[in-house]
């Protein structure tokens, strides 16, 4: 039997000359399980974004003729379903 857990969150910032980008992901926990059955038979499962996964991504567009004002933001809004899948391997 094995079992592994990941909590992802993470942010990134990118600086351009006019402009900043951000991609902040909310965090997510994935499970996956491996499990040894008999004859030689092995049981995966994954349970992947188990909190519903959401990444926010904001851009700030600054004006290059009036120094540091900004001109627009735009954000947008990503979701990911809970999903689990399951595969079984071995001699049959």
């Amino acid at each position: 039997m094995h079992l592994d857990v990941t909590v992802l969150s993470n942010l990134v910032d990118i600086f351009y000359p006019d402009e900043q980008y951000q991609e902040q992901h909310k965090t997510t926990l994935k499970l996956y399980g491996e499990f040894q059955l008999p004859k030689d038979m092995q049981l995966n499962i994954e349970v992947a974004d188990s909190t519903r996964g959401h990444t926010q991504f904001r851009r700030n567009v600054y004006s290059p003729y009036r120094g540091e004002a900004l001109e627009y933001r735009f954000v947008s809004n990503e979701y990911f379903e809970p999903s689990i899948s399951a595969s079984l391997s071995g001699q049959f």
